[in-house]
């Protein structure tokens, strides 16, 4: 009997920049299994391969500029887009790897995400599936929502929460940081507290979806916030208040803003698929993607939050958050 064989096959997809010029400076092309490359000097297929390249290199910009419809009744709405990819390029297509009862159940019970962020309202579209958040919302307002499309990429779509943040009798600083806008409108606050919780919460549910689909990372990720022109983040907290008192109220400038900016392939972040349980840290069970992180601290760059003032500890946040909005954590 014949011992038995393993064959690996290695697939290598296309680059992004081509063509590529070796040391020597010659453009080489591969003839079918040949081990030896020869000289391309067919300028029309060298002209080919700078076009292609050029269209790879668009297409990110495309998925990420993709128009956000809302109704009338919306116009005025902030929200943020988050955006998780794995194949910028479109090289692996767009056959799903997972039915829409995977999906949906992913999307009513996401066991992988620290915090209880359970979709009520599923179904497809042409690319993929769809799972929206409803509750007693009116259904066809722009809501939460998660899109899952073939390709494995998620788009996310987070209403975010704007009003004066006096509202909430929880906040410990909102007294002392409405002092602070002077003639500023508070109402035109946007309550940044939850955003890294919520951050931690969509990245699992997308990593639960890809591992469903048999997808691998490394997981690319982008954010957009959308109607943050002339708004105002609040973080209830000590250093953001200190902060404020010494270099004034960030003021959006932009109606549209990328973090991190521009929508080349390489100005998307790279994050982590690992996960640390911080709940020595935290005052309730937290399992914190430690990869969400950086992402979190660029969105609020964008919103006018130096780095720096949110250097705090993650009970800090976690406590910020819980006094922003309800939040089951799951045990």
């Amino acid at each position: 009997m014949a011992p038995a064989k393993t064959v690996i096959i290695v697939r290598v997809p296309n680059g992004a920049n081509p063509p590529y010029i070796h040391s020597s400076g010659r453009i080489y092309r591969r003839v079918a299994d040949s081990s030896e490359p020869k000289p391309e000097t067919d300028r029309a297929v060298i002209d080919l391969l700078v076009n292609r390249s050029r269209q790879s290199r668009e297409q990110p910009g495309s998925f990420l500029t993709a128009e956000h419809v809302l109704s009338e009744a919306e116009s005025s709405n902030s929200f943020l887009r988050l955006f998780f990819m794995q194949d910028l390029f479109g090289d692996r297509g767009d056959t799903i790897g997972v039915s829409f009862s995977e999906f949906a159940e992913l999307a009513r019970s996401p066991a992988s995400s620290p915090i209880s962020v359970n979709f009520d309202n599923m179904f497809t579209m042409s690319k993929g599936f769809v799972a929206r958040y409803v509750g007693e919302n009116n259904p066809q307002y722009r809501l939460l929502t998660w899109e899952f499309y073939g390709s494995g990429a998620s788009i996310f779509t987070v209403p975010l929460l704007v009003r004066d943040p006096r509202h909430n009798s929880q906040f410990k600083f909102a007294i002392d940081f409405a002092l602070e806008l002077r003639k500023l409108r508070a109402e035109n606050t946007i309550d940044a507290n939850q955003l890294l919780v919520m951050l931690a919460a969509l990245y699992g549910m997308h990593l639960a979806a890809i591992n469903k689909a048999g997808i691998a990372g490394p997981v690319l990720s982008k954010a957009r916030l959308l109607n943050v022109w002339r708004k105002i983040p609040f973080f209830d907290s000590e250093p953001f208040l200190l902060h404020v008192r010494k270099y004034g109220v960030p003021v959006g400038q932009e109606d549209s803003v990328f973090a991190l900016p521009g929508t080349t392939p390489e100005s998307f972040l790279e994050l982590g698929i690992q996960k640390t349980t911080a709940a020595s840290e935290c005052d309730g069970p937290v399992s914190v993607i430690a990869g969400v992180t950086e992402l979190f601290v660029s969105i609020a760059e964008a919103l006018g939050v130096p780095r720096e003032v949110l250097g705090q500890p993650a009970s800090e946040l976690f406590s910020a958050a819980e006094r922003s909005l309800p939040i089951t954590y799951r045990q």
